[in-house]
């Protein structure tokens, strides 16, 4: 049984008030899983390492709590509901039916087969000759008479003229003829739709120059052409961002997260990068001309898989 002291504890380590949903419980875990994530923090700082992933485990037991604890009452609010339910539905059973008398047995016929009669073999009568018109009689009939005399032969010996259908019926031409070649032409194939690599509005080209951006997430989207110049982006969440030819001059992107970033001929001249994760970026053809990236020739900017074919060096070089 979870005491109401530990709930309370949980809600405080999420920045909630007791009660709050499952909902709130989620969004609100998400955001501190991700500032207080421990790839955001610079690999040789043990300290804040450690508080890192101290706070991480924190937050990640009252989630759990409070998540086991609204399972738990989801449950057995069910359960009550269900037995509500079954109690209002389920109508009373029958007394069972009393069982049927037995059936009186029929006394068994005896079977007697009947006594074979002999009959006298005839001969094969031939086959009785067809119905054949009248013959007209040797004198003269009245022609009304006669007229009468073959109209009531021919309604009794001929068959009944069948009804003849109101509607046209289909002639064999009014069919087209069906095709003896196959078509040459090619079936298309069925292509699977292109998911946009970007998403979120569109944001190339928009004007941020001095901008206070801290801590915001720009994940996946398209911030191709924008003027980034002086603006803070500190702790900011760029991963897969485009800010290819952006103009990111003297911007503070102190420990932003920039995974597979493109920086393509983006202007990063004297913009901080301390503490930036850079890993699978592409900084072909940037210009980090007097940029900051470490302290006494100790790099503070990881670069795992980075692309710098072309780019301008803090000190000026091109890395080829």
């Amino acid at each position: 049984m979870v005491r109401i002291n530990e709930l309370n504890r949980c809600y405080r380590v999420l920045g909630l008030k007791p009660g709050a949903s499952l909902d709130e419980i989620n969004q609100a875990y998400k955001d501190l899983a991700r500032q207080w994530h421990p790839d955001r923090v610079p690999q040789d700082d043990s300290e804040r390492q450690h508080e890192a992933h101290e706070k991480l485990k924190e937050i990640n037991e009252a989630r759990d709590l409070l998540r086991s604890c609204h399972a738990k009452a989801g449950a057995k609010r069910n359960q009550t509901a269900s037995k509500s339910t079954a109690s209002k539905s389920t109508p009373p059973t029958p007394p069972p039916a009393p069982p049927p008398p037995p059936k009186a047995t029929p006394p068994k016929a005896t079977y007697h087969p009947p006594r074979a009669t002999y009959q006298t073999p005839t001969a094969a009568q031939p086959p009785k000759p067809a119905a054949q018109p009248p013959k007209p009689a040797a004198y003269p009939l009245h022609p009304y008479l006669r007229s009468s005399y073959y109209a009531a032969y021919e309604t009794q010996t001929s068959p009944a003229p069948e009804p003849k259908s109101p509607y046209p019926q289909p002639q064999a031409s009014d069919y087209p003829a069906y095709p003896t070649q196959t078509p040459t032409h090619q079936v298309p194939k069925y292509q699977t739709p292109q998911v946009p690599k970007y998403r979120g509005p569109d944001l190339s080209g928009s004007d941020f120059q001095g901008a206070n951006l801290k801590e915001k997430d720009y994940a996946n989207r398209n911030l191709s052409d924008a003027n980034l110049s002086n603006a803070d982006l500190s702790d900011a969440f760029l991963h897969n961002v485009n800010l290819s030819h952006a103009k990111l001059f003297r911007a503070k992107l102190f420990r932003a997260n920039l995974l597979q970033a493109d920086l393509s001929y983006a202007d990063l001249r004297e913009a901080n990068l301390m503490g930036a994760d850079l890993s699978g970026a592409n900084l072909s053809g940037a210009d980090l001309t007097g940029a900051r990236v470490g302290i006494n020739n100790r790099l503070m900017v990881k670069l795992t898989g980075a692309n710098l074919s072309g780019t301008i060096m803090p000190d000026g070089t091109i890395h080829s």
